[in-house]
């Protein structure tokens, strides 16, 4: 490894907070691969800092290459692109903002960055690392590592068991389920497009030669080829090579449409055999999507017949093996060919994709909204543990946006058992008058006469329901703050949250809560508040007069504290039944 420390430009990281302090970046390698084989650091700083780069050589055609740049304000007259369209700054003798908080600014993600430095005809490279701030970095990689398995993991469970499988067919491949929600969201339209490409597929008109007689030639055009062919022969032959018009259909498109064909038909018979295999007794009775494994069967079956049509066709015959598989323009215009192709796209991916929102991809979303997904996902494993998952509709992989939505904002998640549903529902804004309520959505908030603001977001909601009497029982609130205790619990901090938890509990209403009788009682909606701190120190902070109760909450390989959330949560939806039960004996009183 060449490590270079003797540079020909300066580069230096100025954090601003809590006081000035400067870094000089001195570790530099002269080849790209070495700083990530030999893990080199050059600067780092915590998240969420505010910093500014100061970046300046004798060389004035002097270039710093950095991911980051593309976050700062496009008003920097230094930032400029190169002929490949890749964000540099020039040298400048003063220093920029790399991040400042509030003000148009992106937090850099926890991350290492590459820094790429081009000067005097010489490339420098080195790295700049972002570490977590109220964890530890192998903590924080625990928890980002967790998070995408957890997301797999648990939409493949939600997915058997809507699609249902459940819990009697865990050996099915992920791929297998993978593959069965592609074809299922694309059949509809996928049996219209071959439909349609059996009886007019694409074609070009080319011309061929045929040979004719001299006696016949006379009836037939002749073109310059013709010509030149006759005058090339001298007249030696008593044939015309005369131009015929014809229909072409072996053609990329055609050519690219019949690797496709090949492709789905063998997803097709492995779904297929499959379903055949499988008991149908062992499959879930109690199904709530509308196409269940049986009906998709069928239509499956019938999408290989109409394959076998096309098959069929004679033009299809014509038509020889892929061997360059360069894409025309004119397959992407094709709305029929178009289709199919993004289809096999989908299927052809190594790494199985559940189709997650892309607005919830966290690749450059902030720690703090990925501890927020992961305590989400956490949540919802520990119900799914002791509950039945219920789909719905728009969760369904029929859905054009996303194969599986699961996480959008304002998305409710349901769990059944028995008589008792409960309603998971992420990031959304609660109503602030009492007529904006409903079954669905029971809660509002009051406002506070000493408070200016509205404490009308929470992070989760559980709510809890009766299936039976369409009661609503009750709701836990669950805040998730990644951030140290004494940020937001100390009450003179200027970043305290306690006035928004306490807020969650004491000004939470709702007038159908037990039927009504919750407010003839004057019996609070919310019965707690959970809030989730990765710090430490966060168990055994507890307000009982609001209602509030910190937990630390973090990835761990024991997993105790899932295991003690778990039993925390599992418990208030107990007291939450318990209360239910004696409001049913007060209705009976009352009748």
């Amino acid at each position: 490894m060449d490590i270079v420390s003797d540079l020909p430009f300066t580069l230096k990281l100025i954090q601003k907070y809590p006081v000035e302090t400067i870094q000089k970046a001195r570790i530099f390698c002269k080849e790209e691969q070495d700083i990530w084989k030999d893990s080199i650091i050059t600067l780092s700083v915590e998240e969420n800092e505010e910093m500014d780069l100061y970046f300046n050589a004798d060389d004035p055609e002097a270039r710093l290459y950095l991911e980051a740049l593309s976050m700062i304000p496009a008003d920097d007259m230094y930032i400029k692109q190169d002929r490949h369209g890749r964000i540099y700054r020039a040298v400048s003798s003063d220093c920029f903002a790399l991040y400042r908080s509030g003000k148009g600014y992106d937090a850099l993600r926890v991350d290492t960055f590459r820094i790429a430095v081009l000067c005097q005809k010489e490339w420098y490279y080195g790295t700049l690392q972002i570490l977590p701030k109220p964890i530890a970095i192998e903590e924080w990689q625990m928890m980002r590592d967790d998070l995408e398995c957890e997301i797999r993991n648990l939409l493949q469970d939600i997915v058997r068991r809507s699609i249902g499988m459940g819990n009697n067919h865990e050996n099915i491949p992920p791929k297998v389920i993978y593959n069965f929600l592609v074809m299922r969201k694309y059949s509809n339209k996928v049996m219209m497009a071959l439909t349609d490409i059996s009886n007019n597929p694409r074609s070009e008109i080319i011309t061929v030669y045929e040979n004719v007689s001299q006696n016949e030639g006379e009836n037939y055009s002749f073109d310059a080829e013709t010509v030149r062919r006759f005058a090339v022969r001298s007249g030696s032959e008593p044939t015309y090579k005369i131009p015929v018009k014809t229909v072409n259909y072996d053609i990329q498109e055609n050519r690219i449409l019949k690797r496709i064909i090949l492709d789905y038909e063998k997803k097709l018979e492995q779904f297929i055999d499959l379903i055949d295999e499988m008991d149908g007794g062992a499959l879930q009775s109690r199904i709530s999507w509308k196409n269940n494994l049986e009906e998709f069967k069928d239509r499956a079956v019938r999408l290989r017949k109409m394959t076998a049509i096309l098959k069929s066709q004679k033009w299809y015959a014509s038509i020889q093996d892929l061997r360059d598989p360069y894409i025309p323009h004119a397959l992407i215009l094709d709305s029929r060919y178009s289709l199919l192709y993004q289809m096999h796209l989908d299927l052809k991916r190594e790494e199985i994709d559940l189709g997650i929102n892309t607005a919830f991809s966290y690749t450059w979303k902030s720690s703090s909204y990925m501890y927020e997904m992961w305590c989400y996902l956490k949540i919802c494993r520990i119900l799914m543990s002791e509950y039945v998952f219920v789909p719905d509709g728009e969760g369904s992989a029929d859905t054009d946006r996303t194969l599986f939505p699961l996480l959008d904002v304002g998305k409710t998640i349901r769990f059944e058992k028995n008589d008792l549903r409960l309603e998971v529902i992420y990031d959304i804004c609660l109503p602030l008058k009492q007529e904006e309520t409903s079954l669905e959505q029971p809660l509002y908030m009051a406002r506070h006469h000493s408070d200016y603001r509205n404490h009308n977001r929470p992070d989760l909601l559980v709510h809890v329901y009766d299936i039976q009497e369409q009661w609503y029982l009750g709701t836990i609130i669950i805040e998730c703050k990644y951030r140290k205790l004494n940020s937001f619990w100390t009450e003179n901090s200027p970043r305290s949250s306690r006035g928004q938890l306490e807020a969650y509990y004491n000004n939470a209403r709702s007038h159908i809560l037990l039927g009504g009788i919750g407010e003839l009682l004057n019996m609070r909606p919310v019965t707690k508040v959970i809030v989730l701190t990765p710090d430490d120190l966060g168990d055994g902070q507890e307000q009982t007069d609001f209602g509030v109760l910190v937990k630390s909450f973090k990835a761990s390989e024991s997993g105790e504290m899932v295991n003690e959330l778990k039993t925390v949560l599992l418990s208030e939806i107990d007291q939450i039944k318990d209360r239910y039960e004696l409001a049913k004996g007060l209705k009976r009183f009352r009748d």
